[in-house]
């Protein structure tokens, strides 16, 4: 992963709010990205998206970390004062503190990530998971020699439950009348690999390796929302749900650096680039191609509007 960038030092900007239909932002964005946590695959990647604002957009970037709540208030306070332009806040528990703080700072603007706008200044980012694990649903009814698929649920990951839905209804593209067996924890492919399953979308932020262990030694291949590991297991996963969150920050960001930000829902779909279902380095090469041209055929129906996802009570 790349590298954060240690902050530069900022003048501070003096007087009350600035009328920004008149006034154009200084020439340098400072863009800080506030967090919970550390290390999570989230967080890295919001890094990666300071570093590409610092590098595509010339902006002066920090991530800050709160361990508690009182530290990410303070945090917020103290960076919104100081003259930044735009903070993401990366994490759920984010949500309460910018909603109260926000309104003290006019000036900045702020992005839950994930999260949902409030009044003129607070912004969100929409991942339409659910058009990607249609996909990988798609994925597993080609593969699929029974009338099953399975979904194991990540712990503390209730967000990305709703996605089994579409992932049994890509399935039922290709195979009418698959069944989706849902469950949970190391023991969860054994419970599947006991009912014929030998496909299964496993829901998780960042994927246990009991999960993983217990997946490869009962003979079930996972579709992730964990990017990373299919690169470290390829021969156990099928395919990973992708989200360029980079991509999303700097699309943002020049939006606040052009003036044209508003606090709106920002959402991006597979239609979007950001989004997208991506096949393991180790998938199997001789049938990879077919696979392939299944999907990319999904993708441009999806895009036109044929599949009306929305309806799965997830848009």
């Amino acid at each position: 992963m790349v590298a954060l960038l240690a902050a530069a030092t900022m003048p501070l900007l003096v007087g009350g709010c600035r009328d920004r239909s008149t006034q154009s932002r200084p020439a340098e964005l400072r863009v800080r990205v506030l967090t919970g946590e550390r290390h999570s695959p989230s967080v890295r990647a919001a890094g990666e998206g300071l570093q590409r604002m610092a590098d595509e957009l010339r902006a002066g970037v920090d991530l800050v970390v709160g361990a508690s709540d009182r530290e990410r208030r303070q945090a917020l306070r103290r960076e919104s004062a100081s003259g930044i332009d735009l903070m993401f806040c990366v994490g759920a528990s984010l949500e309460a503190a910018v909603y109260t703080e926000a309104r003290a700072y006019p000036d900045v603007d702020f992005v839950l990530v994930p999260g949902t706008p409030q009044g003129s200044n607070v912004a969100g980012l929409r991942f339409r998971l659910e058009e990607a694990a249609f996909l990988g649903g798609v994925l597993a009814g080609l593969l699929s020699q029974g009338s099953h698929v399975g979904a194991i649920q990540g712990e503390d990951e209730p967000w990305l439950e709703q996605i089994g839905d579409a992932f049994l209804a890509g399935a039922r593209s290709e195979e009418p009348g698959t069944e989706l067996i849902r469950t949970e924890g190391p023991e969860g492919p054994w419970v599947l690999a006991a009912q014929g399953v030998r496909v299964a979308l496993y829901t998780a932020d960042s994927a246990d390796r009991a999960v993983m262990a217990a997946a490869h030694d009962a003979g079930v291949q996972l579709i992730l929302t964990d990017p990373e590991t299919m690169a470290q297991q390829p021969d156990v996963v099928l395919a990973a749900i992708t989200v360029d969150l980079p991509e999303a920050m700097v699309r943002v960001a020049r939006e606040v650096r052009d003036g044209t930000f508003k606090a709106r829902l920002y959402t991006f779909d597979i239609g979007s680039g950001v989004v997208d279902l991506v096949l393991s380095p180790g998938f199997d090469r001789s049938v990879a191609p077919a696979i392939t041209e299944v999907l990319d055929a999904k993708r441009a129906e999806i895009n036109a509007g044929w599949f009306e996802i929305e309806q799965l009570g997830m848009s």
